[in-house]
């Protein structure tokens, strides 16, 4: 995050009624490191994974997914249905 966007971000934790101060947010990074290269490796994955759990704690955000489980499983199927002719083709010639 460059300092701009710091500055933008600290004013709306000022502006908010939420009573923190971004230095206390233990998942953010000092100035100036913010632009690495994200890797699972490295760890940097978890850390911004941290942060992002920790903003949607603070603002009481959370992402309410409309679909239901018969939506899901009906599009697996739909899936499954557009590949099927083509996988029993296969296995038949496999097993010939």
């Amino acid at each position: 995050m460059i300092n701009k966007d710091r500055d933008i971000v600290e004013n709306m934790f000022a502006e908010s009624s939420v009573d923190i101060q971004p230095e206390s947010i233990p998942h953010s990074l000092p100035p100036g490191e913010e632009e690495v290269e994200l890797s699972h490796e490295g760890g940097e994955y978890e850390v911004f994974e941290g942060l992002a759990q920790q903003m949607a704690d603070i603002s009481g955000c959370r992402y309410m997914d409309p679909r239901t489980r018969t939506d899901h499983i009906e599009v697996q199927n739909e899936h499954w249905d557009i590949q099927m002719d083509r996988l029993v083709e296969v296995y038949l010639n496999y097993r010939a």
